[in-house]
């Protein structure tokens, strides 16, 4: 495992409160207990034992440093795709946003059912802009157009990659969404309209 990889320690034994004693225990980021005689502790950056008796974990450290491996790529992955949420989120702000319904589902012998987490509104306002008002209002409920709105870049990856059944409720969604940008629209030319009465007409022409 690389040296500047975090510290992963193995701990085997059934008294984890002996871990807590570890020298740099605060570098732990993940422990796996195993039933053994004795507590021992193995350090998998530089490969040393702090104590004897722990013959046989060479097979088991290796498989940890993988998982680590893997589990780092990922944290990786989640937290960029966090931040372009969060950038997009920001970038939205102050204006009437569409929110579709995500609904997974699993199957439960022929017959698909609901899933955990349930139903989870996804933002969807870039797919319908580049739609248009017209196609927009024509989407429905769990068809193939609306499925295809969880592709969007700015959709959490599980979303994106939900391997089981599930459906997307949008038409409602969609009809409030132009409902509130016209208001939106409606309240802003108004207010133009008041500034424009308020400010003084300057009269140029010459005096009789």
């Amino acid at each position: 495992m690389p040296t500047n990889n975090p510290k992963v320690w193995v701990l085997t034994g059934t008294n984890l409160e002996q871990f807590y004693r570890c020298p740099n225990a605060h570098d732990v980021v993940m422990t796996t207990p195993t039933v053994t005689p004795e507590t021992r502790y193995r350090p998998l950056g530089n490969n040393k034992l702090y104590t004897d008796h722990a013959e046989g974990l060479e097979a088991k450290i290796n498989v940890i440093s993988d998982q680590i491996s893997a589990s780092q790529a990922l944290l990786n992955a989640a937290r960029d795709e966090l931040i372009q949420v969060r950038e997009h989120s920001v970038a939205t702000v102050g204006r009437p946003a569409c929110r579709a319904e995500f609904y997974p589902q699993m199957w439960q012998g022929d017959y698909a059912v609901d899933a955990d987490p349930g139903v989870t509104e996804f933002d969807v306002t870039d797919q319908i802009e580049a739609l248009g008002r017209e196609k927009a209002l024509e989407l429905e409920d769990s068809s193939y157009e609306s499925d295809t709105l969880r592709e969007g870049l700015n959709v959490e990856s599980w979303i994106r990659d939900w391997p089981g059944p599930f459906y997307v409720r949008i038409e409602d969604a969609v009809r409030e969404y132009f409902e509130a940008k016209d208001a939106e629209k409606k309240r802003e030319n108004n207010g133009l309209a008041k500034v424009l009465r308020q400010r003084p007409v300057r009269d140029d022409s010459p005096e009789p």
